[in-house]
């Protein structure tokens, strides 16, 4: 699992490719075929918290854009960021196969708030 940090601007869109490979004993890396995978993505205030903030598997938010290459999609629109009334959270990334799920990548999240408005 790796660690990573999104800063997302309100009111614009956020995007962002996540590639996932594996590394095999030897420290060779390969990716990791996510056919037949879902993937689910939450923003939380704390890792605790009951209360979901932003859910990107509701939203549509997140995907599996390339299967055999290992590549996940995050494409939250502007619409949504606008919406955020929050400036911290705390984020994972989960796949699953056949209820056998892996966290992929955890991080905290910051919203840097706007100031111009359409």
């Amino acid at each position: 699992m790796s660690a990573y940090d999104i800063k997302i601007e309100q009111g614009a869109t956020y995007l962002q490719t996540v590639n996932i490979v594996d590394m095999l004993p030897n420290g060779t890396e390969v990716v990791r075929d996510l056919t037949d995978y879902t993937v689910r993505c939450q923003f939380r205030p704390n890792y605790t918290s009951a209360t979901v903030l932003y859910d990107m598997s509701v939203t549509g938010a997140i995907s599996i854009s390339s299967p055999q290459e290992g590549i996940i999609e995050i494409n939250i629109p502007s619409s949504d960021t606008q919406e955020f009334k929050f400036t911290t959270a705390k984020y994972d990334i989960e796949i699953d196969l056949n209820g056998v799920v892996t966290r992929i990548i955890e991080g905290n999240v910051k919203v840097y708030p706007n100031v111009t408005r359409w």
